[in-house]
């Protein structure tokens, strides 16, 4: 996505600035959308270098609220219900206006609005706000009001929304209990290593007390920890944000990454699940909604968000180009399971592909539906059993010798 600063000139000679992002980079295109976008004429323009377009997306990003998916969603839900109810467009969007006054939407909806009103097409206004409204969604707009059904594309795209948040969900949540325990178990080590061995190691030294062999290596090796710690902190630190930055920018590194975490069992499944409900979920509503299967997948290819399927559907779409069939696009990566390929070569045979894959999408979100319950059933005594592991260990190093000493102090 690249920013463009440019002075106009509106229909009736005033002039003014503004700042707008594309996907493209070229000026010349550039130009062309934005006068045929605005009716307005370009005076000059500039394309923002890329530091420069990074630092706009941090500043819009802290200062402006999220949009969450499910506002969205019951946008789109509650304008087609007010389309096909058959109020006119500008007035559906005044009454969502009014109704959502306080909604992270509102903003968005007053701009939706003007430009409705100023006679520009909603997917125009829309694709001003391709931060917060996804691809899939924008090429329903545009396909609904070309073909006069823009209220059932609305909800189709509202439903598609909740579905797609439902997937998300879900893998967050097969994550969020092992990652808590991790962080527990890991400051509970950090406390232990920083504040209670030191002094325990203190009291050992001025009782003169006798240790197990296990329990001196062990706090030989907490000292060498402490001392990392306090001398290398900030190094490692920094390698720490350099390692999470690189991995997050690079793609190369991500999709490595991706690719290793797709061949271990249990982070394999659950990507596998997930990606496949994904894309399953988006071509069958793309398809279904009449765009054609270059451009749907080039669609499904910029939400992607696994740059290791986003990587193999690049190919199969250069594929598609070149003439090929889906299904074998699809059985040449080698990533994509024996059904899915089944099922859409049974589709293109038959003519309905978009069924086929709505019949993918709800038995690939079934099934990650079932490895999050799996996972969460089985990680569960996996995590208490390391921590347990954990604490009998702190345990029996170096609390029983505290015993033993405190007991032999007594005696005497």
């Amino acid at each position: 996505m690249h920013y463009f600063l440019y002075r106009y000139a509106d229909d009736l000679g005033r002039p003014g600035w503004r700042l707008e992002k594309f996907q493209f980079s070229d000026a010349l295109t550039a130009r062309a959308v934005i006068e045929q976008r605005h009716d307005d004429t370009v005076l000059r323009l500039w394309r923002l270098p890329g530091p420069a377009s990074g630092l706009i997306d941090l500043m819009i990003g802290l200062t402006r609220r999220p949009v969450p998916t499910e506002v969205l969603a019951e946008f789109l839900h509650n304008l087609g219900v007010m389309l096909r109810c058959g109020l006119p467009i500008d007035q559906a969007l005044v009454e969502l206006r009014e109704e959502n006054r306080r909604s992270p939407m509102a903003r968005v909806i007053n701009e939706l609005h003007i430009g409705v009103s100023g006679g520009s097409a909603l997917s125009a206004v829309m694709e001003r706000h391709r931060e917060i409204i996804p691809g899939t969604v924008l090429s329903l707009i545009a396909i609904g009001e070309q073909s006069g059904n823009l209220d059932r594309v609305l909800l189709d795209g509202a439903a598609h929304l909740n579905r797609v948040r439902g997937i998300r969900q879900d893998v967050q949540k097969a994550l969020i209990y092992p990652v808590f325990v991790t962080l527990v178990v890991l400051l509970a080590a950090l406390f232990w290593i920083d504040y209670v061995l030191p002094n325990l190691q203190q009291m050992f030294l001025q009782m003169n007390a006798h240790l197990p062999p296990l329990t001196i290596k062990a706090m030989a090796v907490a000292g060498w920890l402490q001392r990392l710690i306090e001398d290398w902190f900030w190094a490692l630190l920094a390698g720490l944000a350099l390692t999470i930055l690189l991995v997050t920018r690079t793609t190369w590194l991500r999709q490595r990454l991706y690719a290793l975490l797709w061949r271990l069992p249990i982070s394999g499944r659950l990507i596998r699940d997930s990606a496949l409900a994904f894309m399953t979920e988006y071509l069958s509503l793309l398809i279904r909604a009449g765009v054609n299967l270059s451009e749907a997948l080039a669609v499904l290819e910029e939400a992607m968000r696994n740059p290791h399927y986003r990587g193999h559907l690049q190919r199969v779409r250069e594929g598609i180009r070149n003439g090929s069939r889906l299904s074998d696009e699809l059985q040449a990566t080698g990533v994509f399971p024996r059904l899915m390929i089944r099922l859409v070569s049974v589709g293109e045979q038959s003519g309905n592909l978009d069924e086929q894959l709505d019949y993918l999408a709800v038995e690939y979100r079934r099934r990650l539906h079932h490895t999050v319950d799996s996972l969460a059933e089985i990680l569960k005594p996996l995590m208490i059993s390391i921590a347990g592991v954990f604490f009998i260990f702190v345990v029996a190093v170096f609390l029983l010798p505290v015993y033993q000493l405190i007991s032999q102090t007594t005696m005497y």
